[in-house]
């Protein structure tokens, strides 16, 4: 089995429609397979298969939380309450950290195991288990070519880039000025994906389900697939070997 951790739940709405319409995953009943009520704080886990490949989804519940829950579930493999975990993704907004894997590294050795660095993954040997970490958002500024906008590479850096690359972007590029001009700065990612919601009429209460449509969309109309498969190169780590 492998366990894919996130962030939080617009992560989730990110991710999952990826699992399931680029790698064939399916959502099936997590009974028997995880003692979900040992696993503290850490949300309710998302339970996927593919063939021979069981996957469990979980987010932290922010950012600021995947310390802990990174640590809580390194504890309940080496107690036993996460048995069978061959390989564990983390996926985390890059940020000003530049390197997740560092972050991965001083979080493993902070909670007691010791890791070494592989060609794909890190090891942690003690518990036969196998780390594969994937930095959100590893763009520059110059990537995106968008008047008053300030880079923050975190997942909402990743919906603008798909947004420009379908011209929502040059489309409310008034607006977008404008918004910047009102607010007295630069626009960030975040901004970007709520003028997203208005050019794609989303009258939902939660960001979560802009990113879950309109990432379904993209892979229903074949946009920037190829570009999805080269940023979710964590997937193939966790569902192939």
């Amino acid at each position: 089995m492998r366990i894919l951790l996130l962030e939080g739940i617009t992560d989730v709405a990110f991710f999952i429609p990826i699992l399931k319409k680029l790698y064939g995953f399916s959502e099936i009943s997590c009974d028997g397979i995880i003692r979900a009520e040992k696993m503290g704080d850490i949300s309710k886990p998302i339970c996927l298969e593919n063939e021979d490949v069981k996957l469990i989804v979980f987010h932290s519940g922010g950012k600021s939380k995947q310390k802990h829950a990174l640590t809580a579930m390194l504890t309940a493999i080496k107690m036993g309450y996460l048995s069978n975990i061959k390989i564990l993704g983390i996926a985390r907004d890059i940020d000003q950290e530049h390197d997740v894997k560092n972050w991965t590294k001083s979080i493993i050795k902070n909670a007691g195991f010791e890791v070494k660095e592989g060609d794909k993954f890190l090891i942690i040997e003690d518990l036969n288990l196998k780390i594969a970490v994937l930095g959100i958002a590893n763009y520059d500024e110059d990537d995106f070519n968008i008047p008053s906008f300030e880079l923050k590479r975190e997942l909402e850096a990743v919906i603008t880039d798909m947004a420009k690359e379908i011209s929502i972007i040059e489309k409310f590029k008034n607006s977008l000025e404008s918004l910047s001009n009102d607010a007295e700065r630069r626009l960030k990612p975040k901004d970007i994906t709520h003028v997203l919601a208005i050019a794609k009429n989303f009258d939902g209460d939660s960001m979560s389900g802009l990113y879950r449509k309109f990432i379904e969309e993209q892979i229903n109309n074949k946009n920037k697939v190829n570009f999805l498969l080269t940023l979710i190169c964590i997937l193939p780590c966790l569902t192939i070997f």
